[in-house]
């Protein structure tokens, strides 16, 4: 097989290129433009569709919205349309119908106005697409009352003059109702077309807006695109072709000397004080100066390089070291840690046992208060209850006096009676001596002195066995006016002495509600001190988990090192493999 040179295949695969490039082109022209443009003009009408969709449906919306705020009377039906700007409005209120110039008296006039309202039956309703002056048209039904509401009339070709405006080239559009009623349309006949279609949502109805896409369009600017693109290549490849090879014959010659160069050059065997001989100025020459300066500069990179080797090796030594004495504080220091960590959980527990007993505390002293204020209570009864007995001593000494002196005075008129009795006694001795006298005349009478004497002796003996009784019981009242007069100055001791103790209960129960603060302030001194102490121990956890890490990275250090070592070293003979010097 005959050996075709290098320069043969570069002529010949640059002319390949070039009727490649003209064939793919064509190629690409009637496959991959096409398609690309196909897609790209589908999306636009996609993006276009959709973009359409929203404005139309706001347009629509906003006018609904429009329609359902607008209020007006039966005197402002045309302010009402001039200010909304629909097309019509109708106000439909008991059976009356009033436009933009009054009522209307006509009932046939006015009949489709009420059937509209009739049929809205109480809600919002949007109609149909009708023609109205050649125009396509809806009515917003819009009731106030089962009675009253109003009717607008919204002229749609605005949406049409919105579509028209948004219709590009080689696509067309069409807008239709639920009812396939055509609202908007600027599509040709005949041509062949791609739809796509999209919905609208008016007020519950569907409305449908379609993109056409102009095949016939596409193809013809594919067409032309083709055309000019072949035709541009071709005259491209005519000029081309003849200057490369020129170009090529005139580049190719240097190239050899080069070759030859650095074929020397490959058979340096690693010599770094070996250079290329430049002959020429140009672009070759540079590249051979180039490849020289390249060679002196790896020549001192390889003389740096094993300079830093032998300065890496000592500092590497030295780190080794460095790294050892590390791991061992490093030892040292996590051990310190360790002690720490455990004497802060310590801490911690015996602040938790702190704060529980001090929070136990509180509630015995809060016992303890209530109790002391419990007993406050039945003593200030008890000092109550005393004044209240005292009080009653009091009287009840009272009315023993008194009736002490009702019994001086008893006995007082008992010595009258027995003074009387002693008087009747003699009177009675005195009649008998003169029944006596009187012979068997005064018997009788000395009989009934005899009586009178008697019951006078009687009365004598009862009156001295009363005096007798009441000197004991004046003895006997004396002796409870003195116990009253005792009990009563107990009773006022004991009220002083309980009013002592109910201020004694008043300092006992401040004194407890200042136990009871301090308490709780231990309690929550404890419970802050418990909270840093677990904030500290948590950090010194942290503090524990870095320190093993770094005893992890000092242990990687030192593995690091030793890897330094060796890849120094081989390093060091690589270096050594060439001829720097």
């Amino acid at each position: 097989m005959k050996k075709v040179s290098f320069k043969t295949k570069l002529l010949a695969i640059v002319v390949a290129i070039i009727c490649v490039t003209i064939f793919t082109a064509y190629i690409s022209a009637n496959f991959y433009i096409s398609r690309y443009i196909h897609q790209s003009d589908s999306q636009v009408i996609r993006t276009q569709i959709d973009s359409i969709r929203s404005v139309v449906e706001g347009k629509l919306k906003d006018n609904i919205v429009l329609a359902q705020s607008t209020k007006f009377s039966f005197y402002e039906v045309k302010q009402a349309i001039e200010k909304t700007g629909f097309k019509d409005a109708i106000k439909v209120a008991f059976g009356m119908t009033i436009n933009r110039d009054g009522a209307i008296k006509d009932p046939k006039e006015a009949q489709p106005y009420m059937d509209i309202f009739k049929q809205a039956n109480g809600e919002l309703t949007i109609s149909d697409v009708f023609m109205d002056d050649g125009k396509p048209t809806i009515t917003i039904t819009v009731p106030e009352n089962k009675d009253s509401g109003n009717i607008f009339y919204i002229d749609l070709s605005s949406v049409g003059e919105l579509l028209s405006s948004m219709s590009v080239d080689g696509s067309y559009l069409e807008l239709m109702d639920d009812k396939q009623t055509q609202i908007f349309s600027n599509k040709v006949e005949g041509h062949a077309l791609t739809p796509l279609t999209a919905k609208i949502n008016v007020a519950g109805k569907e409305w449908t807006l379609t993109g056409y896409i102009d095949n016939d369009y596409i193809q013809n600017d594919t067409d032309t695109l083709n055309g000019s693109i072949t035709i541009a290549l071709v005259i491209a490849a005519i000029i081309l072709i003849p200057i490369a090879i020129l170009l090529i014959n005139w580049v190719f010659k240097p190239i050899l000397l080069l070759r030859n160069l650095i074929g020397d050059l490959a058979n340096g065997n690693g010599d770094l004080t070996h250079r290329l001989t430049v002959d020429s100025k140009d672009e070759l020459g540079m590249i051979a100066d180039g490849i020289n300066q390249f060679i002196e500069n790896l020549q001192n990179m390889m003389r740096q390089v094993r300079e830093s080797t032998e300065t890496i090796s000592q500092e590497i030594a030295q780190l080794e070291q460095q790294t050892d004495s590390n791991s061992k504080l490093l030892q040292s220091h996590s051990q310190e840690i360790e002690l720490t960590v455990t004497a802060v959980n310590e801490m911690s527990s015996t602040a938790s046992v702190v704060a529980e007993n001090a929070a136990n505390t509180a509630s015995q002293t809060e016992a303890t208060n209530s109790e002391a204020a419990h007993s406050k209570e039945v003593v200030e009864r008890a000092v109550a209850q005393v004044g209240a007995l005292a009080e009653e001593v009091e009287e009840t000494a009272q009315f023993i006096a008194d009736m002490n002196t009702h019994t001086e005075e008893i006995g007082k008129l008992l010595g009258e009676i027995g003074g009387i009795a002693e008087q009747t006694n003699l009177l009675a001795l005195n009649a008998a001596i003169e029944a006596a006298r009187a012979g068997d005349q005064g018997r009788g009478f000395a009989v009934v002195a005899d009586e009178v004497r008697a019951l006078a002796s009687r009365t004598h003996r009862s009156t001295e066995d009363i005096v007798t009784m009441l000197e004991r019981l004046k003895a006997g009242t004396a002796t409870v006016v003195s116990s009253m007069e005792s009990t009563r100055n107990s009773c006022r001791t004991t009220e002083e002495s309980t009013t002592v103790v109910v201020s004694s209960l008043d300092k006992v129960t401040s004194s407890v509600n200042e136990i009871n603060d301090l308490s709780i302030q231990i309690a929550t001194s404890a419970e802050e001190q418990s909270s840093v102490t677990e904030d500290i121990n948590r950090s010194m956890v942290a503090i524990r988990e870095v320190m093993h890490t770094i005893n992890d990275n000092g242990d990687s250090t030192a593995e690091t090192t030793r890897r330094l070592i060796t890849i120094n070293q081989q390093l060091l003979e690589i270096v050594n493999k060439f001829k720097i010097e």
